[in-house]
């Protein structure tokens, strides 16, 4: 009995030395793949990233020796530029060596644990933490910036004595940017906290937040202004204000407005060019910005009123056709060809400025009483039909084809 116990002893031990064996074979074999992939990877990445520096080229072939950012460089070129960048500035506070990369082959995840152990020594707000996620990830671009922000804060320095900042931005502003909403980018997050530190409260930082959702480089001081002015003469039903201010001022000293209506852009002039939001009263700069707001709804007005010039041709035709009297009538207008396209579901209403320039003309098919529209039709300079289409760009009906067919063998509309 005690041989026996003895040689299924040996037995077992030499089992578990082959598995042993096996399993080191296996991991070498491994290993030698994992090498050689990298290998054929790397030049091929290294001429699609334009990599020129020898220290880029080692991190590239340190990070391809893991499966799971060698599989991430594959479907995402950004989340390698952005580890570079990271590593490359000095900022980190563990070697990339002792990083251990998760199996998990989704960028986010492969960054945030990266990130975790290489980078953030402490604590992130969460809208920044979210942006440089959703930049080494998901954005077609690397936003550098917003990469060297997380990188002073992680190191442990407050955001507010960060390089490239959009705008003014204390220290106030970088602890109230802990509290932002989460369904804020990074730079309308930093507006919110950079109202809320001013004193506003967070209803007038989030209307602040989606009006002014970018840097405005010099004219910022003019926006710290208006934002002290709103906070001085807030009310609750102030809100719905801030927005209407923000386009006023923006259209009178920074950009003229330009109207696009159906492919026509017009500019409209500023009707007040040296206003100064400092030297006004609340009641002053509303009185403003309704009468600006009146003059840009009459100039949408005329715009869309305005005649279209003629063409040679009568305004209006009446058909006879075995269905019945059929009327074909020019549209006139940027508002008729609107009218047209709501009724017909189609996108007559964006031939404005064809109709505007002579290049073409649109004319509406009804039967007599007007009530049932059949069908719309281009013509173009010399009067040759280019478009027919029926409701919803539909093939038009018997109705609108006869009526066509006597229409274009008229003396006033046959082709030049």
């Amino acid at each position: 009995m005690a041989n026996r116990t003895a040689r299924l002893r040996r037995e077992q031990e030499a089992y578990a030395r082959e598995c042993l064996h096996k399993e080191a074979f296996r991991k070498s074999k491994q290993q030698q793949r994992l090498r050689r992939s990298a290998h054929r990877l790397q030049p091929a990445l290294e001429q699609q990233l334009y990599l020129r520096e020898a220290e880029q080229s080692r991190l590239l072939r340190s990070l391809l020796r893991r499966k799971s950012t060698r599989e991430t460089f594959g479907s995402n070129h950004g989340f390698f530029l952005a580890v570079v960048h990271c590593l490359g500035s000095g900022m980190h506070w563990r070697e990339l060596n002792s990083w251990h990369a998760p199996r998990s082959r989704r960028p986010a995840r492969v960054f945030d644990s990266l990130a975790r152990h290489v980078f953030i020594k402490f604590p992130l707000p969460p809208a920044l933490y979210r942006a440089v996620l959703k930049t080494a990830t998901e954005a077609d671009e690397v936003d550098y910036p917003v990469i060297n922000w997380f990188l002073h804060v992680a190191a442990g320095d407050n955001l507010s004595r960060a390089p490239g900042l959009p705008f003014e931005f204390t220290k106030k502003a970088a602890h109230f940017l802990e509290q932002a909403p989460e369904t804020l980018s990074i730079t309308q997050a930093m507006r919110w906290a950079q109202v809320r530190a001013m004193g506003g409260s967070p209803e007038v930082a989030l209307a602040f937040s989606h009006a002014l959702d970018q840097p405005y480089g010099d004219f910022e001081s003019e926006w710290s202004a208006v934002i002290r002015f709103v906070i001085r003469y807030w009310k609750e039903e102030h809100v719905e204000r801030i927005p209407r201010i923000v386009k006023f001022i923006r259209h009178q000293r920074l950009e003229p407005l330009t109207l696009e209506l159906s492919d026509i852009n017009q500019t409209v002039e500023p009707l007040f060019p040296n206003f100064d939001i400092r030297q006004a009263s609340e009641q002053s700069l509303m009185d403003r910005v309704q009468h600006w707001e009146a003059h840009v709804k009459a100039a949408v007005q005329a715009i869309r009123e305005a005649p279209f010039p003629k063409l040679g041709m009568a305004d209006s035709y009446q058909i006879h056709t075995k269905y019945g009297l059929v009327r074909i009538q020019r549209l006139k207008n940027i508002l008729a060809l609107h009218r047209e396209g709501a009724l017909m579901r189609h996108c007559v209403g964006d031939y404005g400025a064809h109709c505007r320039d002579g290049y073409s003309s649109i004319w509406s098919i009804s039967m007599e009483n007007g009530r049932h529209r059949l069908a719309t039709i281009q013509l173009g300079r010399n009067k040759q039909v280019l478009q027919f289409r029926g409701k919803a760009n539909s093939r038009p009906g018997p109705e609108a084809e006869a009526a066509v067919s006597i229409w274009v063998n008229m003396p006033d509309v046959q082709r030049l």
